[in-house]
């Protein structure tokens, strides 16, 4: 792929579905990898709307270059096109990206913000990793604004046995701020019993 994505869209060209077409595999380069520059895909989506695909094609590119930005740290960037991906966007996709914008509110150190972007897009019937990415991320934000207690109760406060790791681990974290060792140590173990063979 050429460096200039001038260079292989025509803009301006007899073609649009060609341009389209260049258009839509630059965006996936730029979000499966660093071809080019992400901010300069960024500027290519808004400069050129009118070359974006309709409907899911056009959210799943938005997605994808929000994705990459946010892996790099591009809070703000990011965080304006999850709000855009959202648009029209069916529930659990909503819930979804809600918790990825929670992550990156937490990222700036807003964290009543991380619980009000998981606030306006709840919904019920998520899958299972859904929903255990949106609790981390609710007890986090609640963890750092202090309310521990409310942290332990988003992950499910004493989940005894039938904890998973991810929980688990949360939790050890919370009880480990709280100088409370023994129910750390207990829920580190448990942690680690629950993940799997030849994972580190």
């Amino acid at each position: 792929f050429a460096t200039d994505y001038r260079a292989v869209v025509d803009w301006s060209g007899p073609d649009p579905d060609a341009a389209l077409s260049a258009l839509t595999v630059l965006v996936a380069a730029w979000t499966g990898g660093a071809v080019n520059p992400p901010i300069e895909a960024v500027a290519l989506h808004d400069a050129h709307p009118e070359l974006m695909p309709d409907g899911a094609d056009a959210a799943a590119i938005t997605r994808g270059l929000a994705d990459h930005l946010a892996s790099l740290d591009l809070i703000e960037p990011a965080t304006r096109l999850y709000d855009e991906a959202m648009q029209d966007a069916p529930a659990v996709e909503r819930a979804e990206i809600g918790a990825k914008l929670a992550g990156l509110r937490l990222a700036a150190g807003d964290n009543a913000g991380a619980v009000k972007a998981l606030d306006a897009t709840y919904t019920d019937g998520l899958p299972a990793a859904t929903q255990a990415h949106r609790t981390d991320e609710r007890a986090k934000a609640l963890a750092r604004s202090g309310d521990r207690m409310a942290a332990l109760a988003a992950l499910g406060g004493d989940a005894g046995g039938d904890a998973g790791g991810d929980d688990a681990r949360a939790r050890a974290d919370l009880y480990w701020h709280d100088s409370n060792w023994g129910l750390a140590a207990r829920d580190y173990l448990r942690a680690a019993e629950s993940q799997p063979e030849g994972d580190p």
